[in-house]
């Protein structure tokens, strides 16, 4: 893909510092879901994964928001048309689902959400699926769907649970409470807040520190910790146990010792 075309939905470049940037671009809709900024936001994501050369993955908005969610204006021009059968609703948006958020989660490359501004609805969503979340300090934070008359979607309730508990995510997403960034922050749904113009340079930063880690050991170490989420301890530690057994083949393990003998900073490969 590595699309730079201003023109695009959705704008992905591959840094040469490891990083792949991937920019929602419908910055007249607050970066809405519509036309094809969904299927082009997964085609980013399966070739940011496919790519050894990027190591970590940095998600963004253009212009004054990170994401809106769904269009609004899509929703307006259903009219009384009866929509298509449950079934068959329910398989496209689990599928686009999965393809977003759901990968966002669970592929292999550390994942970073910079929050330039509102992120609601199903934009929340894509946030919250990141590994990680550096917001500016304009950021703001809402589920959105209660004032649209929409149950949610994007894994919202999921993320919010396992982040913030049972009782603060039936709040956030039953009354839409809203959040600024460090209300975000202290409830531990943000890593960082930082100042609204130093976002880029202090996100990408911090992208480009993960980039140069042991990348092949982070993802194992992504794995575990979303294995654990839902599983048992007992469960937890064999799978613990099997990926630091593989960890000790790795080619950074050895590059790790060798500089710890040497006195210098270790130079992962990823392997």
């Amino acid at each position: 893909m590595s699309d730079t075309n201003s023109d695009s939905t959705v704008i992905f470049e591959k840094r040469d510092d490891g990083v792949g940037l991937i920019t929602l671009n419908r910055p007249e809709r607050m970066n809405a879901f519509g036309d094809d900024l969904l299927q082009r936001l997964s085609e980013a994501l399966v070739e940011c994964e496919d790519d050894p050369e990027i190591r970590c993955v940095a998600l963004t908005g253009a212009g004054r928001g990170f994401s809106a969610g769904a269009d609004i204006n899509n929703m307006g021009r259903r009219g009384d048309a009866p929509p298509p059968g449950p079934g068959v609703v329910n398989r496209r948006s689990h599928r686009s689902q999965m393809e977003t958020s759901g990968m966002l989660r669970e592929m292999g490359t550390p994942t970073v959400s910079l929050v330039n501004g509102p992120a609601a609805g199903g934009g929340l969503g894509l946030c919250l699926a990141t590994d990680f979340r550096i917001a500016s300090d304009r950021a703001r934070f809402v589920t959105a769907f209660r004032n649209i008359g929409v149950s949610g979607d994007y894994g919202v309730a999921w993320f919010l649970t396992h982040m913030v508990g049972n009782t603060r995510a039936r709040e956030l997403l039953m009354l839409d409470r809203r959040l600024n960034a460090g209300e975000a922050e202290a409830l531990g749904i943000v890593n960082r807040v930082v100042p609204h113009d130093e976002l880029m340079s202090e996100g990408l930063a911090f992208c480009r520190e993960l980039a140069q880690g042991p990348t092949a050991v982070l993802s194992m170490m992504k794995w575990t910790l979303n294995y654990a989420a839902t599983s048992s301890l007992s469960d937890s530690l064999y799978q613990e146990g099997s990926h630091v057994m593989l960890s000790f083949t790795g080619e950074d393990n050895k590059e790790a010792a060798r500089a710890f003998l040497e006195k210098r900073p270790p130079n992962f490969i990823g392997r």
